[in-house]
């Protein structure tokens, strides 16, 4: 079955602790950011997620996220995916380099979450062979 990819506004709401963290993740970062605020966001969501505890917050600027990309993974890996579980993630965020990194519009700013592994879908579902199976799974 394909799976096509989806702007992200707000995803998850999940009820939050006074000990949960926001982690900031825009696909602009530089390599060997910790995600503690915009300037030292994570490039990868799934380094984000590895990061996060319970009830933590997770930021997305705009941009297009794949499951495959981050710190050990292997790109190209169909079997992977995002694996969201007792987190908020908010997307649509500005990020990195604007005015106000915290303004939100996906129409300006929208976060894909994509399956296409290496960026070559075509019109018609063409070049899809390549694509992740499952793109996200969350409670």
């Amino acid at each position: 079955m394909m799976r096509s990819a989806r702007p992200l506004g707000a995803l998850l709401a999940v009820a939050t602790t006074a000990n949960a963290a926001t982690l900031h993740v825009d696909d602009d970062a530089p390599p060997g950011g910790d995600g503690l605020t915009w300037a030292t966001a994570f490039g990868s969501l799934q380094n984000a997620i590895a990061a996060a505890n319970q009830d933590d917050t997770i930021l997305l600027a705009g941009g297009t996220y794949r499951p495959d990309l981050g710190q050990g993974l292997t790109p190209g890996d169909r079997a992977l995916f995002f694996e969201v579980s007792g987190l908020t993630l908010l997307g649509a965020h500005a990020g990195i380099g604007a005015p106000d990194p915290d303004h939100r519009d996906p129409d300006l700013h929208p976060s894909i979450l994509s399956g296409d592994l290496n960026a070559d879908d075509g019109p018609g579902f063409t070049n899809t062979t390549d694509n992740t199976h499952t793109i996200f799974s969350g409670s």
